[in-house]
């Protein structure tokens, strides 16, 4: 590890330990998603939707 006025700065690792890592990052962004679409499903299920015309003057305030 090398460092940079004492904070870490960069990390030699091996090839496939990075490969393993990246890996994983798009395993856990993909459950995020998934996580996120399931809750939204919920909502629908439940009732908690909002029209067409609400979503567009919502998004249009920002």
């Amino acid at each position: 590890m090398l460092t940079k006025n004492g904070s870490s700065f960069v990390a030699i690792i091996d090839a496939r330990k990075l490969d393993y890592y990246h890996a994983l990052e798009e395993e856990h962004a993909s459950l995020v998603f998934l996580d996120e679409a399931e809750t939204g499903l919920r909502q629908l299920l439940a009732g908690q939707h909002v029209s067409s015309n609400e979503l567009s003057r919502a998004l249009s305030d920002q």
